[in-house]
């Protein structure tokens, strides 16, 4: 890690003092401070609901502070436009990307910025010419300009919007979350590509909640909680993971899995030889209070085999038992229905409808529990969302407000609910703690800990070997579709065996 090493390198690009911002009911942000200086990745972490979102609207135009001010490069400004922001030099690369996926590769490079011949016709010769020169800063530079962004995969479409905030002269470069949607792979480049454009002197403001990831790049670090600094901005260097998660929750995690003190009971749930396109001959039993744990790498066919489990995707042969019944599932209605349900992992586009509120969503699978005569009620409705929303602690309580305005670990309780309130006996989970924080893992794991107390049987598939041995009794390995080995996770079970086993080792029990 070394910083860019111009002379202004310690002057500070951009500040924000004592910003607060209020919504109607809630103060997102309160009196919070923020210097970043030129070429310095400051790292920026804090819990879902922390306020990272809505200081990074601050910045850009977005959101208009109640109080406070914004120096960039010793200036007072009033950035009132992303526009205005992007002409000043500060770029956003949002978790959800803005490019256009219909657009080539060139064409979302300059859109709103074209390159013009006479100051009238797109001069097309030299856009790709130029397009060609930005990607290579990013690593692209066999990439070809006139491939549609929706034919590229989730690294290099981001990559391309790094690319296009580069050409445009960017001095400060904003990535928010910028690694939950890439593989390992990706991630490592990305890692690098921000050390390279911290030595061409960009500040980069990294916001992640991976712990690891921050600490392998970053210079300096602040948190937010609940809106606030919690403490000053530190060298990354002497601070340790425990002293940042205090700094983050309140509180030392002395545990990142909570203990159980339930019991398990007698069988739950069994799949008997499930076979589809992507998986074949998969056999496993849950009971009451079992949590029971899949890992495999990526096309295993672990969430494959959650999605022919649920009706999602059609099963070829096998048979499904619930409470030593068998059921018939052609379709996810007839899951729900025996008790069956399924929390996605891409829980933004398969498990919520973000544009309408917590009830619209909570009671979507249930309308008819809240049927009085001809009409639906609405009095109830939101009810039993509260009554849900206290038992699951959703931050900020309000039954009407729109599932966009949540952060990701509130969602994933959102989905939950939903999922309690159809009588559900059988969780299966999908990478349940995916792009939320340290602090909201705990409380996932939680939440699954209080379901396994009340007599239901969870599946989890998981890409985080730690999270599969600190949360599961037993733990399945897929490759390549096979079922490779089921272990009682019994205090001897390694992450190297459970490795060994998802990469083709030889089949064990």
């Amino acid at each position: 890690m070394n910083r860019a090493a111009d002379g202004e390198a310690d002057a500070p690009l951009l500040e924000m003092r004592d910003i607060t911002k209020i919504f109607p009911g809630v103060t997102a942000l309160d009196r919070v401070n923020l210097t970043v200086k030129r070429g310095e990745i400051h790292v920026l972490l804090g819990e879902n609901g922390a306020g990272k979102s809505t200081l990074i609207k601050t910045i850009v135009g977005i959101n208009r502070p109640e109080g406070g001010d914004i120096w960039w490069q010793g200036d007072k400004i009033g950035v009132a436009t992303v526009q205005e922001a992007y002409d000043l030099g500060i770029a956003v690369i949002y978790q959800e990307l803005n490019n256009i996926p219909c657009l080539s590769v060139v064409e979302n490079l300059y859109l709103g910025k074209e390159k013009k011949r006479n100051g009238v016709f797109i001069d097309w010769r030299e856009a790709r010419r130029c397009a060609r020169i930005a990607l290579g800063r990013v690593g692209l530079e066999n990439l070809d300009v006139d491939l549609p962004m929706e034919k590229l995969g989730m690294g290099h479409r981001q990559l391309i919007e790094i690319a296009r905030a580069v050409d445009h002269d960017a001095k400060f470069i904003i990535m928010d979350e910028p690694t939950s949607s890439l593989s390992r792979g990706e991630i490592d480049s990305l890692l690098n590509l921000m050390t390279r454009l911290n030595g061409m002197g960009i500040a980069i403001l990294f916001i992640t909640h991976k712990l690891d990831e921050a600490r392998k790049v970053g210079h300096v670090v602040t948190v937010l909680r609940d809106g606030r600094n919690s403490g000053p901005t530190q060298d990354i260097s002497r601070v340790s993971e425990d002293d940042i998660i205090r700094l983050m929750v309140g509180r030392t995690i002395e545990e990142k899995y909570p203990k159980r003190v339930s019991g398990i009971g007698d069988e739950l749930f069994r799949c008997e030889n499930l076979c589809a396109s992507k998986f074949d001959d998969i056999s496993f039993g849950v009971r009451r209070g079992e949590l029971f744990g899949i890992f495999g790498l990526v096309g295993a066919g672990r969430t494959e085999v959650a999605r022919g489990i649920f009706g999602a995707d059609p099963l070829l042969a096998g048979r499904i038992f619930v409470e030593g019944r068998e059921i018939r599932v052609r379709a996810p209605r007839d899951a729900i229905d025996s008790g069956i349900v399924l929390i996605t992992e891409n829980r933004k586009e398969e498990g919520l409808v973000l544009m309408h509120s917590v009830v619209e969503n909570v009671t979507i699978v249930t309308l008819r529990q809240f049927v009085k005569g001809p009409l639906l009620s609405n009095s109830s409705r939101r009810g039993k969302v509260r009554e849900l929303g206290e038992r699951l602690r959703l931050r900020p309580l309000h039954p009407e407000k729109n599932v966009a305005d949540f952060s990701g670990g509130n969602q994933q309780k959102i989905v939950v609910m939903k999922w309690l309130l159809s009588g559900a006996k059988v969780f299966i989970f999908d990478e349940p703690t995916k792009g939320v924080d340290v602090g909201a893992k705990v409380e996932i794991y939680a939440i699954m800990n209080q379901l396994l107390a009340e007599g239901a049987a969870i599946v989890m598939i998981s890409s985080e070997i730690p999270e599969i041995l600190g949360m599961s009794d037993r733990v399945m390995t897929m490759y390549e579709g096979i079922q490779s080995a089921v272990f009682a996770n019994d205090g001897t079970l390694t992450q190297e065996r459970i490795l060994t086993m998802a990469t083709g080792g030889k089949t064990g029990e």
